[in-house]
């Protein structure tokens, strides 16, 4: 990722961004090509995949974030309607409002700590799914055993 520049908000339009990801070598649900709004249905462990994380309309901005954690961008932005316009606040004019007025400071803070805390909800749901299907495909397994098991036992 490269160094934050500045935040943008969304003046007409709509974009998206984006966060390419390493494939696991599995093929998506229909539940988790929904939620990964992922271009490819099949997946091999060395293809990349970009994971939409975010839809921006009019009025919503992004960011910001990345300059207040001062860490490099963590995604790229795909404009979804054919003309967006946006307003740029730059990083320095940021940081000074950021400085100046503790409303603007907090306002941003109680929204970057509300984003963490449901990206963390996000990834523990996501953990927790992965889990299920992992105990389904064992119980499934299990009961395929059983079953040849039983057949094989009957017909001696």
């Amino acid at each position: 990722g490269q160094e934050p520049d500045a935040m943008y908000i969304v003046r007409k339009g709509e974009v998206s961004l984006e966060k390419n990801f390493e494939n696991r070598g599995m093929k998506a649900s229909k539940s988790e090509e929904s939620l990964l709004s992922t271009r490819k249905k099949s997946f091999s462990p060395t293809r990349q995949s970009k994971r939409v994380l975010a839809k921006i309309g009019e009025g919503q901005y992004f960011g910001e974030e990345d300059i207040m954690l001062e860490q490099k961008r963590s995604f790229s932005v795909v404009c979804l309607s054919e003309k967006v316009k946006l307003y740029k606040i730059e990083k320095h004019q940021f940081v000074f409002m950021l400085r100046e007025d503790p409303e603007i400071r907090s306002f941003f803070e109680e929204t970057m700590e509300k984003r963490v805390k449901w990206r963390n909800e996000y990834e523990q749901r996501q953990e927790n799914f992965q889990k299920l299907l992992k105990d389904l495909e064992v119980k499934k397994r299990g009961l395929q055993i059983k079953r040849t098991y039983s057949v094989s036992r009957t017909s001696v």
